[in-house]
């Protein structure tokens, strides 16, 4: 099973402190820190930003996109929530001690209780949220005023303030959830920040770590932890991340740069057009326009002009594959393709040395010698990747498994949206969303 959320604590927009933990609302997750508010304990995605959050009696709620959301604590990240829709946004959320839900719209607020019945009234008190809709932060102008630093960001926005016991708790736009204790205003006294970045874009799985691409820079999450980095002259925008020769690259805003993970970065190549960067068996290959070309990391160089889709690594050879079938660089030969029907521009390739594999919106067609069709409508292809005797295909309609022993298909993840990206290492699959990533050693 998946044991673990990803979190993007970039944007920390709602929270809600309970008797000693705290919930978190970020742009793509609702979150539980523990009692030390060190770590995370809990987490389950959201399909949107989740603007309040508020707990009682073992459930979380929380508003995102019209909708209110209640799921339980023990629910695992692909157990679906129960919905209320068509609410309009509150300006604030709370609930009251008989365990009904107030929202808060300025002029009137509404009581609904858990099976989302509106009711007249509450008893008792509300405990209220906090959430970067109410501008609860205006009322604390030594806390909106402060000068919230990050070396590689600069100023960063603080969203709301909401008083916790002995401390205040601050969501910002960048450095995920500052603690500050009621005598400071220091934010360095505790940084409850994750990842850089508020959306993802790309990630890999290189020496034991996870770099994570997105709108903001590079991420690197090991053994649980986050470290950030922005790219020299780059706001964001990485497309791909890969290494060669022992040393780590990124595309980003239309250079490639070489960068430490220590947050150091040079731009190599200035200006540059690239549509994809394909890194395997040591080197490094860009697609643009059709044409192939290698990046050496101290020059590029075309290799072939003819319309290039993707290339793969098969019995020690690189291979184009092309509108006219797969080609090796600097040879005249070509594997003719048995089915160019299914070749459109969006297609992808893998290989595990042995067998060559094309994933298509029409299916997976593998080549060791022959040919052999797994026919199977799936969509737009963004990532094709054998791991062992599985193909995975991402794509629109959702992530596909080959299991090309018994050449069945299984649809994998079924209640997450927008699966992008896959990355495996260690024996941990990951699936990416522009707003989180998951991560488990099983994915059934």
């Amino acid at each position: 099973m998946f044991q673990e959320l990803i979190l993007p604590f970039a944007t920390v927009l709602s929270a809600f402190g309970g008797d000693f933990e705290i919930f978190v609302g970020t742009e793509g997750a609702v979150a539980i820190y523990s009692t030390s508010m060190d770590r995370v304990v809990w987490s389950h995605p959201s399909p949107d930003r989740v603007e309040h959050v508020v707990y009682y009696g073992g459930n979380i709620y929380f508003y995102s996109n019209g909708t209110i959301y209640s799921i339980s604590r023990s629910a695992g990240p692909l157990d679906p929530p129960l919905v209320l829709k068509d609410m309009p946004p509150p300006l604030r959320m709370g609930v009251s001690t008989d365990g009904l839900i107030a929202l808060d719209y300025g002029g009137r607020i509404r009581y609904m209780d858990p099976a989302g019945f509106e009711r007249d009234n509450h008893h008792g008190e509300i405990t209220w949220g906090s959430s970067y809709r109410d501008g609860s932060i205006e009322r604390y102008p030594q806390i909106k005023n402060l000068y919230l630093y990050h070396p590689h960001l600069g100023k960063v926005t603080p969203l709301f303030l909401l008083p916790y016991r002995d401390r205040w708790l601050v969501g910002t736009d960048g450095l995920g959830l500052l603690i500050f204790s009621s005598g400071s205003l220091f934010p360095h006294d505790t940084v409850m920040a994750g990842t850089l970045n508020g959306r993802y874009t790309t990630i890999t799985f290189m020496d034991g770590k996870l770099f994570i691409g997105g709108d903001r820079g590079i991420d690197i999450y090991e053994s649980g932890r986050f470290t950030s980095m922005a790219l020299s002259r780059c706001n964001g925008d990485v497309k791909e991340i890969f290494s060669m020769g022992g040393e780590y690259y990124a595309a980003a805003c239309g250079r490639i740069y070489r960068f430490t993970p220590d947050g150091r970065s040079l731009d190599l190549t200035g200006n540059i057009g690239y549509d994809r960067i394909v890194s395997l068996h040591g080197r490094s290959f860009i697609l643009y326009r059709g044409e192939l070309y290698e990046f050496t990391g101290r020059a590029i160089r075309r290799l072939l002009q003819r319309w290039v889709y993707d290339v793969a690594y098969w019995r020690g050879r690189f291979y184009a594959i092309t509108d006219r079938g797969i080609v090796s660089p600097g040879d005249t030969s070509i594997i003719e393709l048995e089915r160019k029907s299914w070749l459109d521009r969006n297609i992808r390739a893998t290989s595990d040395g042995k067998v060559i594999a094309i994933c298509t919106r029409f299916g997976v067609m593998l080549f060791d010698e022959k040919w052999t069709f797994f026919e199977q409508g799936m969509g737009n292809i963004y990532q094709c990747e054998k791991v062992n005797d599985e193909v995975f295909s991402i794509s629109s309609s959702g992530v596909w498994v080959l299991h090309t022993g018994e050449g069945r298909w299984e649809r994998i993840l079924p209640r997450i949206e927008e699966i992008r990206r896959m990355a495996h290492g260690n024996g941990t699959y990951y699936f990416m969303t522009p707003r989180f990533i998951l991560g488990g050693t099983n994915f059934r």
